[in-house]
């Protein structure tokens, strides 16, 4: 398996690339299974980008990791929601074993708004909701987390708490 590794450098060419060229990321409809994993896929793909163009070097978590990006050993969790039929954006929180969530929301073509959320507030909390059609103006107990970059920047330099196991080159 072929790890990629994402230096700040390579998401600014990236994105400069697109932005010149008028394009932007484009989100797929969760119609089927496979439209529900890519567009969980995407929210990866753009959060590696932000966190690389933030200067932290950045590496996809593997398939069987319970956590989507590992960076300076800190394990990091993407999730994506829609508004949905319940009057909120939704992310389930089980199976997931991570030290920082990125909670995106989203609509069918982009991100409206980033939620940064710290392992240590959930307390255990399954779900977590966001009860505002525009994510920006929600005013609940997730607010104080809206675009908390700064958040994001302090779980990564501190690192993670878990063992890593080495690869032995010889």
């Amino acid at each position: 398996m072929t790890w990629l590794a994402y230096s700040p450098e390579h998401a600014a060419r990236v994105w400069t690339a697109e932005i010149e060229a008028g394009r932007r990321i484009v989100w797929t409809p969760a119609a089927d299974k496979e439209r529900a994993r890519q567009f969980g896929l995407n929210a990866e793909r753009l959060a590696l980008d932000i966190l690389s163009i933030r200067g932290h070097v950045v590496v996809p978590g593997g398939y069987a990791d319970h956590h989507d990006i590992v960076a300076n050993g800190a394990r990091i969790e993407v999730k994506a929601a829609r508004w949905g039929r319940h009057g909120a954006y939704r992310f389930n929180m089980r199976k997931s074993d991570a030290d920082l969530y990125l909670l995106a929301c989203c609509d069918d073509a982009e991100v409206l708004a980033w939620f940064i959320v710290p392992a240590a507030a959930l307390n255990g909390q399954k779900i977590i909701g966001i009860w505002a059609a525009d994510p920006r103006h929600h005013r609940g107990q997730w607010a104080a987390y809206l675009e908390a970059w700064e958040i994001a920047d302090q779980v990564i330099a501190r690192g993670g708490g878990w063992p890593q196991q080495l690869t032995l080159s010889i």
